[in-house]
């Protein structure tokens, strides 16, 4: 860990740690890409800042998933669960050697879409889209849908084309796929095989579902949302010939009908996005969205130390 981040947290750290160890609770992150290569639209967290926070992970906390938590209830450690979702290529080829290690499991929330069609999954492929046209092209689709009127930023584009999704119910998602996506939109996101897939869990990490087609839950009908849950869960033991216990929810769009949903049918570990602690036992799991290339900004952020600073 670098100097700057060992003087900016040292006053804080010892004290996070104890207090996550007495009240007993469970800090969860949910990561997405870790890949040197930078992307404008969707920036990705680089390798060694990933293996910074492995490394502080692996000397502060008792690392865990949700099939080996039981083991480790009265650890001297607090406990965490570092979750990734979706399963793009970049977990298996950067983030997994890394998590090797340091000895560190993980959870890998699938779309099962992707491994099935070996394509990558909707909200990816528009902003595939959006990368292979040019600038004006892209502010005439957000002026056009009422979403981005500022000068060109492709982050900002994306976060704001991303609300606007989030907004859209799925045969207007679907509407707009047809009009403007082609198949190479589809395939020029790299995401993990079966096979891959299936090593990893033999590797002891968890495998969780992430919905079929990772549409947003508050854009389907109660029909299609049960669909989701439930076809991605058969996918993934089909596959893998186990349990699945865990399911994420896309884009922190959930209520508590669609966590009794996924209850009932056996996704009894719920990840939910809300940057708080969980309480040791409970099954619908707070994560921290860990997101950034600020390795100091994304430890505080991820240990809740935030919150410490502003008392």
């Amino acid at each position: 860990m670098s100097g700057l981040i060992s003087i900016l947290l040292k006053p804080f750290f010892y004290f996070r740690i104890l207090h996550l160890k007495g009240k007993k609770q469970l800090t969860t992150l949910c990561f997405h890409n870790i890949s040197s290569t930078y992307d404008p639209y969707y920036p990705a967290l680089h390798p060694y800042i990933f293996e910074d926070l492995c490394k502080y992970f692996s000397k502060h906390f008792q690392v865990v998933n949700f099939k080996t938590i039981e083991q480790y209830q009265n650890s001297k450690k607090p406990l965490m669960v570092i979750s990734f979702d979706d399963a793009y290529l970049d977990y298996y080829e950067v983030a997994l050697p890394i998590l090797e290690k340091y000895n560190l499991t993980s959870v890998l929330n699938v779309i099962t879409v992707c491994p099935d069609e070996k394509r990558t999954y909707i909200w990816q492929t528009f902003v595939n889209f959006f990368k292979r046209i040019d600038n004006e092209q892209c502010l005439k689709f957000g002026r056009h849908y009422n979403f981005y009127y500022n000068n060109f930023n492709p982050e900002q584009f994306v976060l704001a084309f991303t609300q606007f999704f989030q907004s859209l119910e799925k045969p207007d998602i679907d509407n707009l796929a047809l009009k403007y996506l082609e198949e190479r939109d589809y395939k020029a996101s790299k995401m993990m095989s079966w096979d891959q897939i299936r090593e990893v869990n033999q590797k002891g990490h968890e495998i969780g579902a992430h919905t079929h087609n990772h549409y947003y839950i508050n854009s389907l009908k109660k029909e299609e949302i049960a669909f989701e849950l439930k076809h991605s869960k058969k996918r993934l033991e089909e596959e893998l010939n186990i349990p699945i216990s865990t399911f994420a929810f896309p884009g922190a769009k959930y209520n508590e009908e669609n966590i009794t949903l996924a209850e009932s049918i056996g996704l009894k570990n719920c990840l939910l996005m809300e940057n708080k602690t969980t309480s040791i036992g409970s099954n619908r799991i707070y994560r921290y969205l860990s997101y950034g290339n600020s390795t100091v900004r994304l430890l505080i952020q991820s240990l809740g130390i935030e919150s410490l600073l502003r008392r």
